[in-house]
């Protein structure tokens, strides 16, 4: 798979998913992983809410480095990648509005964003790396070594 085919092939697996599990850690290095709604735009820029007072905040705000990953199973593709997060005290509605609507959509369960009283911020990712894993064998495509695909 050439590396445009590839590109197109992670987006929409990223537009298509709902939730992350994204890794930061404190100032000291400690490290928290937290499942998160997002949504990506068609630069791989990956945008979150998280509520302010979070260890998840609290971390960001500290040190911007960050993972994350997309499609923990059952899927037998996952996306990988990393980056640094920034704040954004503006130009966030649209995406806010998105991510709020994904929250919302499974009727069954309460989103944790509902429940912080401090107030909701946006975070956005810019990845400085990502990949593509393709772990069901008889559809992987020849020409991607050791299973990764570069995406960024």
């Amino acid at each position: 798979m050439d590396q445009e085919k590839a590109k197109q092939r992670a987006l929409a697996f990223l537009k298509e998913n709902d939730t992350m599990v994204i890794a930061t850690a404190s100032k000291s290095g400690e490290p928290q992983a937290s499942t998160v709604y997002y949504v990506v735009d068609n630069d791989f820029n990956v945008f979150f809410i998280t509520n302010a007072g979070t260890k998840k905040h609290d971390n960001l705000t500290k040190n911007n480095q960050v993972a994350f990953v997309v499609g923990f199973g059952p899927q037998v593709l996952t996306v990988q990648g990393g980056g640094i997060a920034q704040e954004m005290a503006e130009g966030y509605e649209q995406v806010y509005g998105q991510i709020m609507e994904k929250a919302l959509k499974p009727a069954d369960q309460w989103p944790p964003l509902f429940l912080s009283k401090k107030g909701q911020c946006v975070f956005k990712i810019t990845p400085s790396w990502m990949v593509c894993l393709n772990l069901h064998k008889e559809s992987h495509e020849a020409g991607v070594q050791e299973d990764f695909c570069k995406i960024i």
